[in-house]
């Protein structure tokens, strides 16, 4: 899901030690992002889990390339807690300092760590991945099934990118095999379109606004198949999919936007009596332009909060 231009992307493959990393590089293409990821894929890691040594690297991974102009974040993949029986007593001890050593700089220079457990046979203690995310402000997910990852990932990127994943279709293959699913574009701040399809299909094709095919970038697994579109025009597209009858699909939808809230609050300032009214106008902008259309904001949703002098 990640945008394919204008992030940095690293990885830390860890057992009882590191058994292999690839330092921040930036992304710039479908290309950039697969080098990173086909490199952890290829590193075959067996062993115990220092949890310690794998944050300790990927902080210090942030701290000497990371782009300071951008938010960073960890994303802790794990099958548990730290463990390492083979460990003497001291090296032990090391881990569980590098553990807390690396939160405190996560913290400090506010680096969330979102964490997956995979938990498949309900042996691993969740505790320590939890007060990791919890104390950098991050979020912890337990997963029992490889396919529910997916789904996971979808959160976090909301919670990270502020976009939320649209549901646009969940049905089975009719006896034609294909089904046609319309997806709506905004008309401001969406700069890539995720189209993810979960289930089967043998083939899919995609249409802009004006009806005219499209191409978009994939990327395959044995459970969902992730398709990007970079040329985004703003209206109605049109998705085709084709698969086997009565086998079940589910298609989500991810934004990557480049969007700002700029909101105007009168009175501006002074004291405010419980029967005072408050006007609040808020718009959305990308690129300096601000929306002034109603139709710019078809799609999005928005949520106002009020704190009080004690910050309630």
């Amino acid at each position: 899901l990640l945008a394919d231009s204008g992030n940095e992307l690293g990885g830390v493959v860890f057992t009882s030690e590191i058994a292999a990393t690839q330092e921040l590089t930036k992304v710039n293409s479908l290309d950039d992002k697969n080098k990173v990821t086909d490199a952890l894929a290829s590193v075959n890691a067996n062993g115990d889990t220092n949890i310690g040594a794998a944050l300790d690297t990927a902080v210090r991974m942030i701290e000497k390339n990371g782009d300071p102009s951008l938010p960073s974040v960890i994303l802790l993949l794990s099958d548990g807690n730290t463990d390492l029986p083979g460990a003497s007593a001291e090296e032990l001890h090391k881990s569980l300092d590098m553990k807390a050593e690396s939160v405190q700089t996560s913290r400090n220079k506010d680096i969330r760590i979102y964490s997956v457990c995979l938990n498949a046979d309900n042996t691993a203690d969740i505790s320590e991945m939890q007060q990791i995310s919890s104390a950098t402000s991050g979020m912890f997910r337990e997963v029992k099934r490889a396919e529910d990852l997916q789904e996971v990932f979808n959160v976090f990127y909301s919670l990270i990118y502020g976009t939320s994943t649209v549901p646009i279709k969940e049905d089975k293959y009719p006896s034609n095999g294909k089904l046609e699913t319309a997806f709506d574009v905004p008309d401001i701040g969406v700069e890539e379109v995720n189209i993810i399809i979960y289930g089967n299909a043998t083939s899919y094709a995609v249409e802009n606004p004006a009806g005219k095919a499209v191409t978009p970038s994939d990327v395959h697994s044995n459970t969902f198949t992730m398709l990007k579109i970079v040329d985004v025009t703003p209206g109605k597209w049109k998705l085709i999919t084709e698969g086997v009858l009565g086998d079940a699909v589910k298609i989500n939808m991810v934004f990557n936007t480049n969007l700002d809230i700029q909101a105007e609050v009168e009175p501006k300032e002074g004291s405010i009596n419980p029967a005072d009214s408050i006007l609040v106008k808020a718009f959305l902008a990308a690129n300096d332009e601000v929306a002034a259309d109603a139709r710019q904001y078809a799609g999005y949703d928005a949520e106002l909060q009020v704190f009080n002098a004690f910050d309630e």
